[in-house]
């Protein structure tokens, strides 16, 4: 008998020789006999696809031992033979035989029941030299848009010594530009040309455009299969490593939630001087640059700072500093990146003292964290102090998020109409009092009628 997917035999000539018969197989059709009585036990014939089928004849099929294996299988409900090995190698179970692995393991049941997507290991890096294989992708969107309108950031990582550049889109189509800025930038640092680009399949990668220019510069282009970010595996790691120590920095710091690219320009300035990947011994800024990254400078991320006031028309008693928060690091200058509420704008200076034991709100303007409607336009990196206008005077303190475009239980004190002492009033509340209330008249009534 034939039967799909069986993994064992039904009958086992050996044994049946072992228990005292004899099996004898002939060109149109087979026989058992038993040794003692020499009768025939089971005949059967022969078939067109060289099959044996026993037809008549009581018989009793024994099991060999790849077909004990399979039976405990079951029997332990589907357990791993890895794991059915283990116990009977410590003997840790009673009753059970020594049971051995199977040349094939594969279950058909097991498939569908257990299977899960494939493990892809870490290995080492692949690249043997700078930009000779580059991995990027996009995050985003995010809720909260930054102070000059950015939903998204792209990450480039250098695979040979895994240096990080980010940057910051207000729209995914922005990628090819980003790409194009940062190419540029990398293979004038390190005098090498990009060999290979490696992403995913989203649509700001595979676009006609960025396939014209990758062709162009003979780029060699690496796609992972839908799906399956493990294939981009240096990226998505990096990228979700990024995320969570920008939420940290920002819940430790109570910081605005808007100001969650600040944080993350930061988080990737830590990183590329102080993270030391596995088997290498330096970092990614002394492997790029060729030089030990110093931290001397590094100051907690947002903190309040105090920042020198430049203005050339202040008055001999006005005060020579601003308060501030601590943003990070300027990518341009030699430089700490604040954000200056008197000025309401971010800025950058050298000329800033950080009080880091202070941990309280900040005073941030609403309208320059956030404005869904309209915002302006600035590059990624630089900070353009002559396109802020001037902050009002009136200051607004947040806690730990700002007004954002979803419904507030607590609502600001300038949409309160009537008396703010005043209980809430119901229409059912409204029609009790309606009926003690009584009408007065201007003009005196003549008589009881007019009255």
């Amino acid at each position: 008998m034939y039967v799909d997917g069986l993994k064992h035999n039904l009958l086992s000539v050996s044994q049946m020789c072992d228990q005292g018969t004899e099996v004898i197989f002939r060109s149109n059709g087979c026989s058992v006999h038993d040794l003692d009585t020499g009768k025939t036990v089971i005949k059967g014939i022969r078939t067109p696809n060289n099959l044996y089928i026993f037809k008549e004849g009581k018989h009793q099929c024994y099991l060999s031992k790849n077909d004990e294996h399979w039976l405990w299988h079951k029997i332990l409900g589907h357990i791993s033979f890895s794991r059915i090995r283990r116990a009977c190698k410590y003997q840790a179970v009673c009753g059970l035989p020594n049971i051995r692995i199977p040349g094939n393991t594969i279950c058909k049941s097991c498939q569908f029941g257990k299977k899960t997507k494939t493990n892809f290991p870490e290995k080492e890096g692949s690249a043997s030299r700078a930009l000779e294989l580059v991995h990027t992708d996009v995050c985003g969107p995010s809720r909260k848009r930054s102070p000059r309108g950015e939903e998204y950031f792209i990450l480039f990582i250098d695979d040979f010594s895994k240096m990080c550049w980010i940057g910051l889109m207000k729209h995914k189509d922005e990628a090819f530009e980003n790409f194009k800025s940062f190419k540029a930038l990398l293979e004038n640092e390190s005098d090498h040309k990009i060999k290979c680009l490696r992403s995913d399949r989203g649509g700001e990668f595979t676009s006609n455009e960025f396939f014209n220019f990758c062709e162009e510069h003979v780029i060699r282009r690496e796609f992972s299969t839908a799906r399956t970010p493990q294939q981009n595996g240096v990226v998505e790691r990096m990228n979700r490593t990024v995320q969570q120590m920008a939420r940290a920095m920002l819940d430790e710091s109570r910081t605005p939630a808007t100001f969650w690219c600040e944080a993350a320009f930061a988080v990737v300035v830590i990183l590329n001087k102080t993270n030391i990947h596995v088997n290498s011994t330096q970092t990614p800024h002394e492997l790029w640059y060729g030089e030990t990254p110093s931290v001397k400078h590094f100051k907690i991320f947002g903190s309040k700072c105090y920042i020198k006031n430049n203005d050339e028309n202040l008055g001999k008693f006005e005060h020579r500093a601003d308060e501030g928060i601590l943003l990070g690091y300027s990518p341009h200058s030699k430089a700490y990146k604040c954000y200056n509420t008197s000025l309401g704008r971010i800025v950058d200076s050298i000329d800033v003292v950080v009080d880091e034991k202070e941990n309280t709100p900040r005073q941030v303007r609403s309208e320059d964290l956030e404005d869904d409607e309209d915002y302006p336009s600035t590059s990624n990196h630089i900070h353009d102090e002559e396109e802020t206008h001037k902050a009002p005077e009136e200051q607004i303190r947040i806690e730990e998020k700002i007004p954002s475009r979803y419904v507030q239980k607590n609502h600001p004190k300038s949409q309160i109409f009537g008396q703010k002492e005043a209980c809430i009033q119901t229409r059912r509340t409204i029609a009790e009092a309606s009926s003690y209330l009584a009408l007065l008249s201007s003009t005196k009534p003549q008589n009881v009628r007019e009255a």
